[in-house]
Order: C-alpha cells, then structure tokens, then sequence
C-alpha cells in the first residue's frame, strides 16, 4: 500500500494531511453544533486557570498534547525531505491549526475554547517533531548543495578538487 502512496502523494503528505483531516475532525464534528453567533465569554483566556487534579481535567490535557504529536513528527519528515527545518514549521504549523479549531468552537455549542489547549497543542506538536528529530538525526536534504570551503572568498573555487595533493 504505501508504494501506491508514495508514487502518488508521498507517504508523509499523506500522513500529514491524515493528521489534519484527524485533527479537524476530533476536534470540531463530535458534540458540536456551530451557531451563527459567537460565545466569547466562554473563552479561557487564561491558561491553565481551571487547573485541578482529576481525571478528566488531566485526561483533557494529555488528549490535547497527544493528538497533535502525530502532527508534529509528520510535519518534520515533510519538511526535512523538502530541505527546510521542521521543529519551528511543526510548532507554527500546530499552532495555527489549534488557533482556527478554537476559534471554530467561538462559534459552536458545546465546546470551550481555550488558551490552554492551544499551548497543550504546540507542545504535543513539538513533542512529536524533537522525536522524528530524534529519530532522522540533523536535517538534510536529498539535494547536493554546494557549500564553500572555510576561508575561501570564492564560491566557484570551492567544489573544484585538491589537485596539489596536499590533503
């Protein structure tokens, strides 16, 4: 399955935009029922302001965090087989989407929009893109680049081979 996936998305497009499609969907469809009126005074503007020690409220939480890691360690993978460094992209990536579902749940009964998920979020994002870092190592491309030697004020003479043999 994932040759077919490969050959026409990719398989971490495909799983990244299965974590959006999973993400949005967790979030927004069950309980919700969006009005065209908003409920601002239902926002917690403040995170962690509610905070107590039970299930649920822990439960809440580690839900939050969890559900986006798959996001952040797609996210890396992407962005590392493009050329570009993930963690800060995974980070803003989690962020933004957390900032849009919220402020769907402005406007739906049954939800509570709050700050705390939106952190809860950029951490589980975050958690989920040191460990693909982890796991890869350092970021590189697929693509040769040409660097410049230490010292050497012209690029062109940079790639051209040793030919003194000195080392």
């Amino acid at each position: 399955m994932w040759y077919w996936i490969d050959i026409m998305v990719g398989r971490w497009r495909f799983l990244w935009l299965a974590c959006l499609f999973i993400i949005v969907w967790v979030t927004t469809v069950p309980g919700n029922v969006f009005v065209g009126h908003s409920h601002w005074f239902l926002v917690k503007w403040v995170p962690f302001q509610d905070f107590r020690l039970s299930f649920e409220y822990l439960s809440d939480l580690a839900g939050n965090v969890l559900l986006f890691v798959p996001l952040g360690f797609s996210q890396l993978r992407l962005d590392s087989r493009l050329g570009r460094s993930g963690i800060p992209g995974a980070l803003a990536v989690a962020i933004l989407l957390s900032l849009s579902v919220e402020l769907f749940q402005v406007y739906s009964h049954g939800r509570a929009p709050s700050v705390t998920d939106v952190l809860c979020n950029g951490v589980g994002a975050s958690l989920g893109a040191l460990t693909a870092r982890w796991e890869t190592g350092p970021v590189t491309s697929s693509r040769p680049r040409h660097t410049r030697a230490l010292g050497d004020s012209d690029s062109r003479t940079a790639c051209k081979p040793d030919l003194a043999g000195d080392g």
